[in-house]
């Protein structure tokens, strides 16, 4: 089982969190890529060795490889639409590049804080949030490219999402059927389509692929998604009072995810150790 990870640099501190705790994970990846996107010259991580910023922290990497700046093929610019569809793509491209039958999608700012058995019997048990929609655009996509209805009213967009890859591949045949195109180029095509100079377009990977996935398997099993949203909020309140305000215990939640989007209130490596120990606390005592 291989799991995939993306890691621009402004989340770098956010996947050193979140790989302290993979013993949530089931069953544990057998091997991780991380695919680690290009860091600005003038960034405090320029010219980082990551596997070595993760094993100063504990972070076992024997069984990580670290891809870097992927490059773009100058006839098929996965990138052109922008930075968030070049991102959303950049996962598809992993997945199919990916040569194991068995696969986690994991985004690096969440991670579960209890056992989570993403695989049973080689069958995938998929989080999802419940009755939540996001953009408009998420769900038309969906039928631009697969000619399929959004197929429930939950979320598949909750930064998890394990993949058998024969499905992947029943998706991808879905789409150069529809288009007579390979997939990307049907894809990049379609967005091209849509694409407007100053309008940003919104597409979600996890969207497609879940409702994909449910389309061909009704019965597949999933699970709710519980999770506490760490945001700017409760990264203030743990600086002034060493404790993160809720008014439900952790014990309710099955993940945390990192909502950190503002430069003022980033994380930073220092306080890491603290904000685990903290978390790896109140998940036996919440």
């Amino acid at each position: 089982m291989t799991r995939l990870m993306f890691v621009g640099y402004h989340r770098i501190i956010e996947s050193v969190l979140t790989l302290q705790f993979d013993r949530f994970l089931l069953p544990a990846p057998e091997r991780t890529i991380i695919y680690l996107g290009p860091i600005p010259e003038d960034d405090q991580f320029y010219g980082v060795d990551l596997l070595e910023l993760y094993q100063s922290f504990g972070i076992k990497t024997d069984r990580f490889r670290v891809v870097q700046d992927p490059p773009v093929n100058e006839n098929l610019n996965f990138r052109k639409h922008g930075n968030w569809i070049g991102q959303q793509l950049l996962k598809l491209m992993a997945i199919d590049a990916c040569l194991d039958d068995e696969i986690l999608l994991q985004d690096c700012d969440t991670f579960a804080i209890q056992p989570y058995q993403y695989f049973k019997q080689h069958e995938p048990i998929t989080f999802v949030l419940q009755a939540e929609t996001h953009s408009p655009e998420y769900y038309e996509y969906i039928t631009k490219f697969l000619d399929i209805p959004r197929q429930n009213n939950d979320s598949f967009v909750t930064e998890f999402l394990p993949i058998k890859k024969i499905n992947w591949f029943s998706l991808r045949a879905r789409i150069e059927e529809l288009h007579q195109k390979p997939w990307l180029q049907a894809m990049l095509d379609i967005f091209g389509q849509d694409h407007k100079p100053g309008v940003s377009l919104w597409f979600a990977e996890f969207e497609m692929l879940g409702n994909w996935f449910l389309y061909k398997n009704p019965s597949m099993k999933m699970i709710y998604q519980k999770r506490l949203n760490f945001d700017s909020s409760s990264l203030n309140a743990y600086r002034l009072t060493g404790k993160m305000q809720r008014q439900m215990p952790f014990s309710h939640y099955n993940c945390f995810c990192i909502k950190l989007y503002d430069k003022p209130n980033q994380l930073t490596l220092a306080e890491i150790p603290q904000i685990a120990d903290y978390i790896n606390c109140n998940i036996y005592t919440g």
